[in-house]
């Protein structure tokens, strides 16, 4: 079976879930994107996928997506890493072993299953951390 492309409706679900969340919007605001708008006001955070397997197999359709959620931020520079560090927190509390359902009766299935940083990106300006959520996405059955 070839798996359908589920990475529009997760990358939307996803946002869906962080946009939701009134404690990492009292930090970020709406500022969080699938594709960033050049220079936006920091903290902000943008998705991007990094790979998609076919994992599925004769009689299920499954596809594994994994995404990077970088976290920028000018206003803390310095020493202090607190606030990109406290946004990362979040986006590990609302993502982690989280259910998503998607259009068509898919299931997505999240984890968190990196994160670095934050640390001083090479423009010497902003800070950037990274979250890397891996998604397994499958169509619903029922026992």
């Amino acid at each position: 079976m070839i798996a359908s492309d589920r990475q529009q409706a997760t990358v939307d679900a996803i946002l869906q879930a962080l946009t939701g969340d009134q404690a990492l919007a009292a930090l970020v605001g709406q500022r969080i994107f699938d594709a960033p708008p050049g220079r936006a006001v920091t903290p902000e955070i943008t998705i991007k996928l990094v790979t998609a397997m076919d994992q599925s197999s004769a009689d299920t359709d499954a596809q594994r997506l994994v995404f990077d959620l970088d976290i920028w931020d000018r206003y803390a520079l310095g020493t202090d890493l607190s606030r990109p560090r406290i946004i990362m927190g979040h986006i590990r509390r609302i993502l982690h072993l989280r259910a998503l359902t998607l259009v068509g009766a898919n299931l997505v299935v999240l984890r968190c299953i990196n994160a670095q940083g934050p640390f001083r990106d090479p423009d010497n300006v902003a800070l950037h951390g990274i979250v890397t959520v891996s998604a397994l996405a499958g169509h619903e059955t029922s026992s």
